[in-house]
């Protein structure tokens, strides 16, 4: 491997037992994707499964506003996946139709450069997660977040966004710059999350 050295921000739990260093890995479906696919707005009540939508109309049948309050959260995080999956298919539909030698957002893992960790980790607050320091076997493919849709623009106007992120081509940088990287990878270090100093960025 030539020496290509990208950083990645890694969830903990998931794949802890062969994200270590010194591994040679190979990039292949990612957690986020897969999550998506297999999310389902079900919930138990009672030792029954219920759809949030079939829930929120039994409330509203027997005028029950306290409960129906209570599943706004859960609404609002099952809108926010399926927006999500809206995005990501709109985007692999365009991928594939225009530009399939790119790396899909499906099977790839997102880097970025030393000095664009504080911005990335911003979004990571809430998430216990390490740093990893990786050896790439190949350059990744470089484009911008700003270039991700807004959760509110329909479908038509995501795959108009979808075809500016793949043909992006810019030699100049930018904290918001993502890259996407499928292949082979070894793993030359491991950060903790708690010693390195993220410091917002505004």
């Amino acid at each position: 491997m030539d020496k290509l050295i990208y950083y990645h921000i890694h969830k903990k739990g998931i794949h802890d037992d062969v994200w270590k260093v010194g591994m040679e890995l190979t990039t292949s479906i990612n957690e986020f994707t897969s999550f998506s696919f297999r999310f389902s707005p079900i919930i138990s009540i009672d030792n029954k499964d219920m759809s949030i939508i079939s829930l929120i109309e039994y409330y509203q049948k027997n005028n029950d506003i306290d409960n129906q309050l209570k599943l706004l959260p859960r609404l609002k995080s099952c809108i926010k996946e399926y927006q999500l999956l809206v995005r990501e298919l709109a985007y692999e539909e365009i991928r594939k139709q225009y530009f399939p030698n790119l790396p899909s957002r499906n099977n790839c893992i997102w880097l970025c450069r030393e000095e664009q960790l504080n911005y990335w980790l911003n979004n990571f607050k809430k998430s216990d997660v390490d740093i990893y320091e990786l050896m790439l076997a190949h350059e990744p493919f470089k484009t911008r977040d700003s270039l991700l849709p807004m959760p509110f623009e329909s479908y038509s106007e995501m795959k108009c966004k979808a075809k500016k992120y793949w043909e992006y081509n810019s030699d100049e940088l930018f904290f918001d710059d993502e890259y996407l990287y499928e292949g082979k990878f070894k793993i030359l270090s491991i950060i903790q999350k708690k010693d390195f100093n993220c410091k917002e960025i505004k």
